[in-house]
């Protein structure tokens, strides 16, 4: 056995969990193989039990910052062996049933409050036992998947049984199900393998993760690994679609999760041959896409490290749904424009991740990646400058507090889960045209695949708590971008103060403007109120003679209009505000 592998192998309370072991790898499986290094190949991985899930998840939050690669589900909806033509006479319980399938459950519930509760955490979601992974000091994301069960059912009995109570032979017939809310092996009622998402997946605060087939282009007569335009793009057959039971789009964004290099995360394997690659395997699942996602993540957060070394760990953390909005915003698309409910905003794409936080750095901090608070019924507007032939595109997100909760549960309840209803819109200056986020039609009376299965389009969102606007080729020009927290849906619980998430690239940022200085009735100080765009952070730097120029402080626009006092006793002093690089 090569030096250190029995390092690589993850004990879990005397106990080799497998699927850990395996789930480990697309961050840091080891060193045998060139590729099979992981993403982040440097990277130590703590395992935790999976009792600490719920209950003393909060608590670990704040005895270590940790991000958090969640594989965990809910049973499935169906599958061959857990659906019975009559009920079973005995043996274990069953616990599957179509009302998990795209259903907000409390795991859901609790991962939603979870989420808005501890801002600084960040949730993915994949499918079996939870691993954290301390990766940054300044924030703790938590990641799920999709599931697995999508084209998979029990075939086409006419009748059949679930479980449905506490106990064992607690059993509910089903006559003849409508082909919309079943789960059959010939595409879950439909072609595409729509309302497949497993519980707690469908989550509105997580980043719900699902699978491709390995991802290769054409560069003349050579094939690559990785994305291009050309890139062949396939849905792994068994990851999870949406919509979510109440509309939304899942996933949020696909990884390769068919196959990944992977150590052996079960028995010992000593090949005869000796050969170092025998300790290597290739792992199939959602559960292996979402862990990915997390390391490509990791790396986009060294880089910000490496960025800015001297941010302080509380209070410079960027918060859970930043780290969300970054891996949406960068995500290559795929298909048709526009998200859909296959593959959600498209591939995620680490190196444009690391991008986006390098263009946030050359244009000043928080210039791209912002974040800011909004009030009820508050608008946010800031003009920036477009180019044609640029793509612009901006991305907002926000973690919602939980929804309303579902005292009497039904198959596919459409009760909305939105609390604060925050809409954004991008809109040219001096002319008509205004751009508004994609929308998808989850045709959530009929069900139909065609309505399910049509490209995007755009328009108000009032279902999902992440919007983006694109413009493929704007014309030359200034713009404006609006944020506007609408406050609740009808019906809904009470909306209350949101922080919002957004990220913005292919558009150049405007100086900041002195609109107002006023000097105190004493003289020792002065006000200085200026307009700039909501979630930049500029030096304020001062001199009495415009050519020594200090740093007087640091500041960050809360909103578009913001105000400063400083100590000023001179009988005249210069002030100029400059972005944070």
């Amino acid at each position: 056995m090569p030096p250190g592998a029995l390092r690589r192998v993850v004990i879990k309370r005397a106990v080799l969990c497998a699927h850990r072991a395996l789930g480990r790898g697309p961050f840091r499986p080891g060193q045998l193989d060139l590729h099979a290094l992981g993403v982040q190949f440097q990277l130590h991985v703590l395992h935790l039990p999976g009792r600490l899930d719920a209950q003393e998840q909060p608590i670990m939050f704040l005895q270590f910052v940790l991000r958090k690669y969640h594989p965990a589900n809910l049973p499935a909806a169906v599958s061959p062996d857990e659906l019975f033509p009559e009920p079973p006479p005995g043996g274990a319980p069953r616990q599957r049933s179509e009302v998990r399938r795209a259903a907000v459950s409390p795991t859901s519930t609790h991962n939603a409050r979870f989420a808005h509760n501890a801002p600084l955490s960040f949730i993915l979601k994949s499918s079996f036992p939870p691993d954290f992974l301390p990766l940054y000091p300044l924030k703790s994301p938590k990641n799920h998947a999709a599931g697995n069960d999508r084209l998979t059912g029990p075939g086409t009995p006419t009748t059949y049984y679930y479980r449905s109570g506490t106990n064992w032979y607690d059993w509910t017939r089903v006559d003849n199900p409508p082909a919309n809310s079943r789960d059959w092996r010939n595409g879950d009622g439909d072609t595409y393998g729509f309302d497949t998402i497993l519980a707690p997946g469908t989550a509105k605060n997580v980043l719900t993760v699902g699978a491709v087939r390995d991802v290769y282009h054409v560069v003349g007569s050579e094939v690559r690994f990785g994305y291009a335009t050309n890139a062949s793009i396939v849905l792994a057959p068994f990851s999870g679609c949406g919509p979510t039971d109440d509309g939304r789009v899942k996933p949020d964004i696909v990884a390769v999760g068919q196959a990944n290099p992977s150590i052996r995360g079960w028995g010992i394997y000593s090949p005869a041959n000796n050969a170092t690659n025998g300790f290597l395997t290739n792992a199939v699942g959602t559960s292996f896409a979402a862990p990915g996602v997390s390391g490509g993540l990791g790396l986009a957060m060294q880089r910000r490290l490496q960025l800015w070394p001297n941010l302080d760990p509380n209070l410079d953390a960027w918060r859970g749904s930043t780290w969300k909005t970054l891996a949406i915003h960068t995500a290559d698309d795929v298909g048709a424009p526009g998200p859909d409910y296959l593959a959600g905003y498209g591939l995620f794409n680490a190196a444009s991740c690391v991008a986006q936080i390098e263009l946030d750095q050359q244009h000043g901090r928080g210039t791209h990646i912002k974040e800011f608070q909004l009030a009820v019924g508050e608008s946010f507007g800031w003009e920036v400058d477009l180019t044609n032939g640029v793509p612009f595109r901006a991305t907002l997100g926000w973690s919602d507090p939980a929804g309303p909760q579902l005292t009497n549960v039904v198959v596919d309840p459409t009760t909305p889960v939105l609390v604060n209803n925050l809409d954004l819109r991008v809109e040219r200056v001096g002319a008509t045209n205004v751009y508004y986020p994609w929308l998808l039609n989850p045709d959530l009376t009929n069900k139909t695949e065609a309505a399910r299965s049509a490209a995007a389009t755009t328009g108000v969102d009032n279902r999902n708590n992440v919007e983006q606007v694109s413009i493929t080729n704007p014309p030359t020009g200034r713009y404006r971008i609006v944020v506007t927290h609408s406050g609740g849906l009808p019906g809904g619980l009470a909306p209350a103060a949101q922080w919002a998430s957004l990220q913005t690239r292919g558009d150049t940022p405007l100086p900041p403007v002195f609109t107002a200085i006023e000097s105190s009735p004493s003289g020792t100080n002065m006000l200085l109120t200026f307009t700039a765009d909501p979630g930049a952070y500029f030096h304020l730097l001062t001199t009495t003679n415009l050519v020594d120029w200090q740093t007087n402080a640091t500041v960050k626009a809360e909103a578009v209009t913001n105000s400063i006092l400083v100590e000023a006793a001179d009988p005249y002093r210069f002030w100029l505000l400059r972005r944070q690089q």
